[in-house]
C-alpha cells in the first residue's frame, strides 16, 4: 500500500513539472522545414505552406492552447526559427507528401499527451 501511494505522489508529480521539451521545440524538430523538404524556391515553398496549414494549422492550434493552460506561454514560439530548403527538384514533391505523412504522425503522438 504504501508503495502504491508512493508511486502515485509521483506520478502525480511528474504530471505538474513541465516537459524536458516544450511544445515549441518539438514541433519545430518535426517540421518538414526543419528536415528540409520545403523548396528554396518562394513560390513552390508558399504553396507547401499552405498545404502544411491547411492540414494541420488548426491541429497545431489547438495544442498550442492545451499547452499554454497546462503550462503557461511557450516563448520558444516567438522565437524565429530558421529551416533548410532543398533546392533539388527532383522528387521533391514525394519528399514533402512523406515528411507531411510523418509529421502528422508525430503530431498525432504529441495531441496523445494533450487529452
Amino acid at each position: 500500500m504504501i508503495k502504491l501511494l508512493g508511486l502515485a505522489i509521483v506520478l502525480q508529480a511528474q504530471s505538474l513539472s513541465p516537459p524536458v521539451q516544450r511544445l515549441s521545440e518539438r514541433l519545430y524538430y518535426a517540421d518538414p522545414y526543419e528536415q528540409g523538404v520545403i523548396s528554396c524556391d518562394r513560390k513552390v515553398a508558399k504553396r507547401q505552406r499552405r498545404e502544411f496549414e491547411r492540414r494541420f494549422g488548426t491541429r497545431i492550434a489547438a495544442l498550442k492552447r492545451k499547452d499554454i493552460a497546462k503550462w503557461g506561454v511557450d516563448t520558444g514560439f516567438e522565437a524565429i526559427a530558421l529551416g533548410r530548403c532543398s533546392r533539388l527538384t527532383a522528387s521533391l514533391d514525394a519528399r514533402f507528401e512523406t515528411a507531411l505523412r510523418k509529421f502528422a504522425l508525430d503530431l498525432s503522438a504529441i495531441e496523445r499527451e494533450y487529452p
